[in-house]
């Protein structure tokens, strides 16, 4: 009886809480339940899921022994990314993170990722972090830990060299403007040295900056380098 009237006062308390304060679907503004959790039933059915890692073919890497993404970089899903990044909708990285874990039957991401020690968010340029106030792949990277416990190592490297937007590059462009930005921070070497690492991103397009990061991770003992992001173009 006690766990009966408690659920309706919650309920009611949700409903009300909805009419007074308003959630709005992140990908098409149209005003949703907060039990929906940020995007609305169609935009989530919308979303063009990738299944298995053939999406990841045209990426030749001998540093890194995997992809993840949870979807192709286009329509509700490009929207999201854009949200979370341009418009400060961090909770959506809780978002990417649980519906990868929804999609994947409760267990979070391929096999292998369970043998991996820690995670390294893709970092950005302190002018970029001060003119966002937060680096997209950290909160991921973050999200990540709290599903499946692996360590994040939030400051194993950093950005040295402001690049440009890789999107505006064409592909020989892309890796020309990551040389050299990416630096080992030798105080944590040892987080990285022997260990299996998952480096975190928000996009992957052509692989530079994996591949760049992967690299470097390498050349400082890193064992098997493994990559997640919430999307990759096609």
């Amino acid at each position: 009886m006690r766990f009966s009237f408690f659920k309706s006062f919650f309920d009611a308390a949700s409903v009300l809480a909805d009419l007074v304060f308003p959630v709005s679907c992140a990908a098409c503004d149209k005003i949703i339940s907060r039990k929906c959790f940020q995007v609305c039933d169609k935009c989530l059915e919308s979303i063009f899921y990738i299944n298995g890692s053939a999406a990841f073919d045209d990426i030749v890497c001998p540093e890194i022994c995997g992809f993840y993404s949870l979807g192709f970089y286009e329509g509700t899903l490009k929207k999201l990314i854009a949200a979370f990044k341009y418009n400060k909708k961090k909770k959506l990285a809780a978002f990417f993170v649980n519906e990868a874990v929804r999609r994947s039957g409760g267990n979070f991401l391929p096999g292998p990722v369970s043998g991996f020690d820690v995670l390294i968010p893709v970092p950005i340029h302190e002018s970029k972090l001060k003119e966002r106030g937060f680096n997209q792949s950290e909160l991921l990277a973050c999200e990540i830990s709290k599903v499946c416990g692996i360590e994040v190592c939030h400051d194993a490297v950093f950005r040295k060299k402001e690049t440009l937007e890789q999107n505006k590059l064409n592909y020989d462009e892309r890796f020309n403007n990551l040389l050299g930005a990416f630096e080992i921070n030798y105080k944590k070497v040892y987080q990285i040295k022997r260990k299996n690492v998952i480096i975190v991103d928000d996009i992957i397009t052509t692989g530079a900056t994996v591949k760049s990061l992967a690299a470097l991770l390498k050349a400082h003992g890193a064992a098997n380098i493994f990559v997640i992001s919430v999307a990759r173009t096609k």
